[in-house]
């Protein structure tokens, strides 16, 4: 992810924690994606909560309507 000295995500570009069940998680990034909203990373796999049931994913999304530019374009899969 492209960051500027504050590790503030680029413009466009939202930093996301999503907690829940696995598939509430999966179906809620579907519904983002569905709706416009380019996910740019995810993590290969799902983290476990701490302190409660379910798990936790960290991913990164562009907003839509952002340009596309060769520092943010980039892909972690």
């Amino acid at each position: 992810m492209n960051h500027h000295d504050n590790h503030a995500p680029a413009p466009g570009l939202v930093a996301v924690r999503l907690a829940g069940r696995a598939r509430d998680v999966a179906a809620l990034v579907a519904a983002l994606t569905a709706a416009g909203v380019e996910i740019v990373t995810i993590p290969s796999r799902p983290y476990a909560n701490r302190h409660t049931p379910g798990v936790r994913v960290y991913l990164t999304a562009r907003t839509p309507d952002q340009p596309t530019t060769p520092a943010t374009a980039r892909r972690d899969a």
